[in-house]
């Protein structure tokens, strides 16, 4: 595990609908900042508690605050001058292109990122985390919100807009990562729906070999460790998975079908 720590945000932290008596709700999941000198203080105090890298909401949604570009600019400095990256939760393309600016190393989310600012992270070297979630995933997600209508509808509207963004990113040749941002409970096991957006990647015209590169030795380069993990090669520490089936051509079923895993060159499960 590369933990953060609490995450960086302004008031209210990601807990929507806090009356003020309920503030400290939100104060025990995030630290919560109001200028530069909190910022200063808030970063430090993660570094001091030994993070592997600083994590910060650029906008606090479902909430509508964003930090400012002088907030970001100041954790940013000071946990790059600790050798820590800085990764950003921003939903709306402005609050990316802030933080962007400020000199974050990565984008989580980027949910309406505009082209122009996709060759801003490019130049940059910024790397975008899409989060994504299947078709499936986005379904039950739905119906568990007691959606109604045309839930396919939704679901092929909320994947082409997706799928879009994807498309802009790869053509402006910006680095995708993979992370799940599964929170939710979609009455399966945690692992089982984050494997999900590895099929969303898929779904939205990812080759299969590119999405098990970002999810291995991409990611690892981005944390520093990519001489340590996501690749086969003497002195790693030999976390290893084999799957099933023609990952190609049937990379969701291949997915779901794990018959072998390593850990540290110790295997815990062998179905071969």
């Amino acid at each position: 595990m590369f933990v953060s720590g609490p995450i960086i945000s302004n008031i209210g932290g990601q807990v929507s609908g806090l009356s003020e008596e309920y503030h400290h709700f939100a104060t025990k999941e995030y630290k919560i900042i109001n200028g530069v000198e909190e910022a200063i203080k808030a970063v430090r105090e993660n570094i001091h508690y030994g993070v592997d890298l600083i994590k910060i909401c650029a906008d606090n949604s479902p909430n509508n605050l964003e930090l400012s570009f002088q907030e970001m600019k100041t954790i940013v400095d000071i946990a790059h001058r600790y050798n820590l990256k800085v990764t950003a939760h921003a939903t709306t393309n402005q609050s990316a292109e802030t933080a962007i600016m400020a000199g974050v190393d990565c984008i989580e989310h980027g949910y309406d990122l505009s082209l122009s600012t996709l060759q801003l992270m490019q130049s940059k070297n910024v790397a975008l985390v899409p989060t994504d979630k299947s078709g499936f995933l986005i379904k039950k997600y739905l119906m568990k919100m007691g959606s109604g209508g045309d839930l396919d509808g939704r679901v092929n509207n909320m994947q082409s807009r997706a799928k879009n963004r994807l498309a802009l990113a790869r053509e402006a040749g910006v680095t995708i990562l993979v992370g799940s941002d599964n929170y939710i409970n979609f009455d399966m096991p945690q692992g089982e729906a984050a494997k999900q957006v590895l099929i969303a990647l898929k779904e939205e015209g990812m080759d299969p070999l590119d999405i098990l590169q970002s999810a291995t030795f991409l990611s690892a380069q981005w944390m520093g460790m990519e001489n340590e993990i996501g690749v086969f090669k003497e002195g790693c520490w030999a976390d290893i998975i084999a799957v099933k089936n023609d990952l190609q051509n049937n990379f969701s079923e291949s997915m779901n079908t794990v018959v072998f895993v390593m850990k540290e060159g110790r295997i815990y499960y062998k179905n071969l």
